[in-house]
């Protein structure tokens, strides 16, 4: 297969629209389904489409994470694990700033360390997402330098976005940075950082979170539209507010919006939607995430994520599960542990792996049956530290499986024609039958309608169904 071959397959199923070919001549930009994508439409020199390649995190020409972390972290004596990749140490923890802690997501330690890494003028820039300025977008890439743009950013964001303006910021301001950057862009930086010394010597640090599967725009727009706003009115959105004296699971979202001119929120429970924020179901998920075997961002100088467990679950200030592979961070988490200014527990890889255990069995495991339904069908997909396998999950599981690629895959031109109808309805009525099926594949009959009557869902499950 052809160089311009191989980007047009990239596009058309596993583009994830980081950005970091715009360092070559490419653009990237929102398609009609809320994802950001390369632009192909002009013609651009085989030489670009090669150099794109050598730095694209879904292309067929690159080595794989556990390649590049030896050459990254190999030096400093770490360990290994096929799941979580390279480590020094493991923990769970929580920022004792009551501020940071209730603004962030799960137990605030990134925001805390861009903040440390700034005091301590181990950087000059803090690179993160946060609320954009443009009518357009409701969130991009920020560039910080002050404390409280670094908390004004604090959360996680279910919105895509892309790094060409701040990597063009990092290029033309000298300086030393930290980005924050999902485990699919961290990839694309580490290329990136392979092919040019600019960003090798400025970019100092990356931060992951661990990662599920990347949304669409239309993720938030769907969310609003649920409690009566309309997408043209949304303008803000917190995907991830606590709510008091529920578990950390149980977090609510907060909609900005405008009515008669005038700002306003809603904070709802996250039990309150009829649909989209059971993250099993993938609606509105990025295609390429499908395709993606590192849940932890394994090439990242440290991990965070939720800690995703009984006894930690139960607080709903929320813990962090971390991943430490740089000596520098890991000697500034023992500081702060001393400064009392976080607390940690040092945990091993196995309780790390079971906070994440869903997301492992689904980038692992699903993974090698869906590799195997593409063989199945001639496609080329990018080359996975898993092989295709037919035999590795269960006849069960592997409904569920394609289901839930079906419930993703139409719920991107389901909700287009529900915008178009300006009916939001008509997606609850496509998509409810999907649904219930799903439901009753991977939980059964009875635990389907114990969940139903709990959620209040019965209701609509009956417009559709006999019991």
């Amino acid at each position: 297969m052809k160089s311009l071959d191989y980007l047009l397959n990239i596009k058309s199923n596993y583009c994830i629209g980081c950005g970091v070919c715009s360092q070559y001549g490419f653009s990237v930009d929102f398609d009609e389904y809320g994802k950001i994508q390369v632009n192909l439409s002009e013609g651009h020199p085989d030489e670009n489409v090669s150099q794109v390649l050598e730095i694209c995190p879904f292309s067929p020409l690159i080595a794989n994470e556990n390649y590049f972390g030896k050459k990254i972290f190999l030096q400093q004596n770490i360990q290994f694990d096929a799941n979580i990749g390279f480590y020094l140490h493991n923990y769970i923890g929580y920022v004792k700033n009551e501020e940071i802690r209730l603004n962030s997501s799960s137990g605030g330690i990134t925001t805390w360390l861009l903040e440390t890494l700034l005091i301590n003028k181990k950087i000059t820039h803090a690179i993160h997402v946060g609320q954009s300025n443009k009518e357009s977008v409701l969130f991009e890439y920020k560039v910080s330098t002050d404390l409280k743009s670094i908390l004004d950013g604090a959360s996680s964001y279910y919105y895509p976005v892309e790094m060409t303006s701040v990597l063009n910021y990092i290029k033309e301001k000298e300086g030393t940075y930290a980005i924050v950057a999902l485990p699919c862009f961290t990839k694309g930086l580490r290329l990136l950082q392979s092919k040019n010394e600019i960003f090798r010597n400025r970019i100092k640090y990356i931060i992951s979170p661990v990662c599920g599967h990347l949304k669409t725009a239309n993720y938030a727009y769907f969310l609003a539209w649920q409690k009566g706003i309309l997408p043209k009115e949304l303008k803000a959105i917190n995907f991830r507010k606590k709510l008091k004296n529920l578990p950390a699971s149980n977090y609510g979202t907060e909609i900005f919006y405008l009515e008669n001119e005038q700002k306003k929120s809603l904070v709802v429970e996250n039990s309150s939607f009829q649909m989209g924020t059971d993250w099993g179901h993938g609606m509105f998920k990025y295609p390429a995430c499908d395709y993606c075997d590192d849940v932890v961002g394994e090439l990242a100088d440290i991990s965070v994520g939720d800690a995703w467990l009984p006894q930690y679950i139960k607080d709903y200030k929320g813990h962090s599960v971390i991943i430490v592979r740089n000596l520098t961070l890991s000697q500034l988490l023992l500081d702060g542990v001393k400064n009392n200014e976080i607390s940690l527990n040092e945990v091993s890889t196995d309780i790390v792996k079971s906070t994440q255990s869903g997301g492992i069995r689904n980038k692992r495991d699903d993974l090698q049956y869906r590799l195997w339904l593409k063989k199945q069908k001639n496609e080329w997909f990018p080359p996975k530290r898993v092989s295709s396998d037919n035999e590795s999950v269960s006849k069960k599981r592997k409904k569920v499986i394609q289901m839930r690629m079906n419930i993703s895959n139409l719920s991107h031109d389901i909700y287009n024609e529900a915008l178009r109808r300006e009916d939001l309805n008509f997606f609850f009525k496509e998509m409810r039958p999907k649904i219930r099926k799903y439901l009753i594949v991977n939980i059964g009959v009875i635990r389907f309608i114990k969940r139903a009557i709990k959620n209040n869902m019965m209701k609509y499950y009956k417009q559709d169904a006999k019991f």
